[in-house]
């Protein structure tokens, strides 16, 4: 019995390693096929319970574990040895970490979680069985056959023939529209600025995140040698960060919005609360005193917290984050918008006279959040309160900007809110100008159709490339376009750091990659422009394969996952990952394993 809940707890854990430092998810297949490297009876429980029909046995193991937790047998020490002996000799097969380093990040991605696992389930006694279902779909992709029902396959199909038919009745290009005066907005995201990275140290290090000062085990001799301003392998020194800050062009910039992630990657196993926080607040004073006459609207990314990923949903747990964030934004928030802050982790203020930023805490979504794991609430009101905010706009005759971390309906996330998330807007459509995220570190976009009959394009997420060079991508950042009256968006134009540019004795220099109206051949950035792009590259293999060195910051093809043009057109029209499963399999695709790169 203990062997089965030690083995469970084992490959949860490894799965979330995984996840976390951005390598393709195992497969329930393969992690099976590893159970040769487990000493039985860790092997034996292991291949019984995963040879069960969907998954019984996961949710029977996570079962047991609650009873022993909550009768006072369980003590979390008797995990360590199974965790260890599987984590070690697993996670090099995945390319995370050599035998050697894996002792230290295994070591740390358990004293990290596994307490947030135990506390979960001693928190909600009385939901076990829900936590064991989402877990194991969540972390194990348990019932993954199953998880396309028969709605998402009807959306799917009704969203597929939209996206044919846009083609087919598609009318020429008009670009020659014309537009009052405009003014310029600033995206910034997922900078993950690296507070340990060292010049000299180690590249090619035998762990996830390198550039650090023990990057080099045993005593070897450094082969690649980090660069004064950072490398394509590591997240970016403060130098970087500074550097691309000024360069930033100040014409006509009126406000910065930025959506989150700003801790290193190697909080996933050598997490540290003040460290996080340091983060954060050194950014915000960075930013601060890169732009001191510009409002700049944060929100939180999932790596602002410790365990990453893990919010609590009643947030003075972790007021230790909130309280300090909401004062150190103050600088650019209303009172009103720094309550809401310091609450909930969501805000709502002006950018200027008739614009509304409205910034969301997408992190109460986050489906492998083990203290929401068993919640399909709206937790802390954020959708009553969205809908509440955007209803005050209309009155009002404002436009609304929102902003967040992660997509909405994103495959990180829950599929429950999804539905009234695009119902919202759907209703709102005429003074929502436009929806802006990071978080999947590639750029991307996302059309959100009519709730009502899938018929039309009602809103437009954009989804903006990191500027953390981690794994082969070049740092990126992007200014929008916007008439001054109507704050319609008119174009944006991407940035990032010239290819090359991190090599040895080159020089810094960014530069304007792309325009997106000219880049696309857009009429407009209309959601249906949008939706009419997704159609064309279907058609166009040029288009598209522009669209795919877009997609991948510039990076170097060879280094990087090019995705299938089926897996961009089911992103960009699916409205939750469970419909975008279906969509994938009704496009004739299969899933690349490295589609879960997505997810950062």
């Amino acid at each position: 019995v203990h062997g089965g809940s030690r083995t469970f707890l084992s490959l949860m854990l490894l799965v979330y390693l995984v996840l976390c430092t951005s390598f393709p998810t195992p497969s329930l297949e393969s992690m099976t096929q590893l159970t040769q490297y487990l000493p039985w009876p860790l092997s034996s429980a292991y291949t019984s319970a995963a040879s069960m029909t969907q998954c019984y046995g996961c949710r029977s193991l996570i079962d047991m574990l609650a009873r022993m937790l909550q009768t006072g047998n369980l003590v979390e020490e008797m995990f360590h040895d199974g965790w260890q002996e599987l984590c070690v000799k697993t996670a090099p097969t995945y390319g995370v970490c050599s035998e050697d380093s894996c002792v230290k990040l295994c070591a740390g991605m358990y004293n990290t979680y596994l307490p947030v696992f135990t506390e979960a389930i001693r928190e909600n006694p009385n939901e076990v069985s829900t936590i064991a279902s989402n877990a194991c779909r969540v972390y194990l992709s348990c019932d993954a056959s199953s998880i396309t029902d028969s709605t998402s396959d009807e959306t799917a199909t009704q969203l597929l023939s939209q996206l044919d038919m846009a083609f087919l009745t598609r009318e020429p290009v008009n670009a020659s529209a014309t537009h009052n005066s405009s003014y310029m907005f600033l995206q910034l995201t997922d900078i993950h600025m690296d507070d340990r990275y060292a010049i000299g140290s180690e590249v090619n290090c035998e762990l996830p995140l390198c550039c650090h000062v023990d990057s080099v085990w045993n005593n070897e001799t450094v082969s690649v040698r980090a660069g004064e301003f950072g490398n394509l392998m590591c997240d970016p020194p403060k130098q970087l960060v500074t550097h691309a800050l000024g360069s930033v062009p100040r014409d006509h910039l009126q406000f910065v919005i930025w959506t989150g992630d700003n801790t290193p990657h190697d909080q996933c196993w050598s997490a540290d609360r003040q460290r996080a926080l340091n983060s954060s607040l050194e950014l915000t004073r960075m930013i601060a005193e890169a732009f001191p006459d510009i409002p700049v609207f944060p929100c939180i990314g999932n790596h602002e917290v410790v365990p990453v990923d893990m919010f609590h949903v009643n947030t003075k747990l972790d007021a230790w984050f909130y309280g300090p964030i909401a004062q150190a934004w103050s600088r650019w928030l209303p009172e009103p918008a720094v309550a809401t802050l310091r609450e909930y982790g969501y805000y709502t203020a002006l950018a200027q006279p008739g614009l509304r930023i409205i910034s969301l805490n997408t992190n109460f979504w986050i489906a492998a959040d083990w203290f929401k794991i068993a919640r399909h609430e709206d937790i802390n009101h954020q959708i009553a309160w969205l809908a509440a905010t955007l209803a005050k706009a209309e009155k009002a005759l404002e436009s609304v900007i929102i902003i967040g971390h992660m997509p909405v309906g994103d495959s990180d996330q829950d599929d429950d809110l999804t539905g009234v998330y695009r119902m919202l807007m759907t209703r709102y459509r005429s003074i929502i100008r436009g929806q802006f995220f990071g978080h999947k570190h590639h750029d991307m976009f996302k059309v959100v159709m009519d709730a009502k009959d899938q018929k039309e394009a009602v809103a437009t997420m954009y989804v903006a490339p990191a500027f953390t060079p981690f794994r082969h991508r070049n740092p990126s950042y992007r200014l929008y376009e916007a008439d001054r009256l109507s704050h319609e968006l008119i174009n944006y134009h991407q940035y990032r750091l010239a290819p090359g540019a991190l090599d040895p004795n080159a020089t810094l220099r960014w530069e304007k990659a792309y325009s997106a109206v000219e880049e696309y051949s857009l009429a407009s950035l209309s959601s249906s422009e949008w939706l009419m792009l997704a159609a064309r590259m279907k058609h166009d293999s040029k288009l598209f394969e522009r669209y795919a060195i877009n997609f991948n910051a510039g990076g170097n093809q060879d280094d990087l996952h090019l995705p299938a043009v089926e897996e961009v057109s089911c992103f960009v029209i699916s409205p939750s990952s469970s419909v975008f499963e279906a969509c994938m399999l009704k496009a004739n695709s299969t899933f690349s394993e490295d589609t879960k790169v997505w997810s950062f």
